[in-house]
């Protein structure tokens, strides 16, 4: 996350204006743990990467994570909610 300032120095602003703003990297999946659940959901999911801090969700294919916790920037931990078998 990179958090900074810009301010409008052209010469056609009445009002100097500054604009602050926060640019969030995007997130990298470098690894999930286990790779396989039972159907029934509820195991605990443990996601490793890059820039997670800032996560808002965590899906299984198209279904939302039953819940999730953000360790650090770089793991996630999240329980699979129940679906069918096969690949996500």
């Amino acid at each position: 996350m990179f958090t900074g300032a810009a301010d409008d120095q052209t010469p056609e602003a009445n009002t100097p204006a500054t604009l602050n703003f926060t640019y969030n990297a995007q997130p990298t999946v470098t690894a999930v743990a286990p790779a396989s659940g039972p159907t029934g959901g509820g195991t605990l999911v443990v996601i490793t990467g890059t820039n997670l801090l800032n996560a808002t969700a965590v899906t299984f294919g198209a279904t939302a994570a039953s819940g999730f916790t953000i360790n650090s920037d770089t793991q996630i931990t999240a329980t699979a909610p129940a679906g069918s078998a096969g690949t996500v």
